[in-house]
């Protein structure tokens, strides 16, 4: 299967339903509007959601890469905290501008733009060989 048809399966089968939950729980959760609802998601999200979905992510990319479950731990220890540490770089504050800012249903649609540039990086990191 080629690198999209991957990121086909991972975007259609994993991502946008795992998205769409969690958004849909994030607004049950915090009934808070305004600045303190935006904070209080972009932390639900980013302190949450975010590192344990990089772990299905990545254990995702690599099953369907083929990899064993050794060389998927394996890539797992190399690279999570390096992807985990990146994520923060970008999410958080797309992340406060969307809650913020950005009516509920178009959230998802901010998000998937931000994420081009972001998959864009998953996609190399999650190709890479186990060493």
């Amino acid at each position: 299967m080629s690198r999209v048809g991957k990121f086909f399966v991972l975007g259609t089968c994993l991502v946008a339903p795992c998205l769409r939950t969690w958004y849909l729980t994030m607004e049950r959760i915090v009934k808070v509007q305004g600045s303190r609802g935006a904070i209080s998601k972009v932390l639900l999200d980013q302190g949450l959601f975010a590192p344990c979905f990089i772990v299905l992510f990545i254990s995702s990319a690599s099953t369907l890469n083929g990899l064993s479950p050794k060389e998927i731990q394996i890539n797992l220890k190399r690279d999570y905290p390096e992807i985990l540490l990146t994520n923060w770089k970008l999410w958080p504050a797309t992340q406060l501008a969307n809650f913020y800012f950005v009516p509920f249903q178009h959230r998802i649609l901010v998000v998937n733009i931000v994420a081009l540039v972001w998959n864009t990086y998953l996609a190399f990191k999650t190709n890479q060989p186990t060493s």
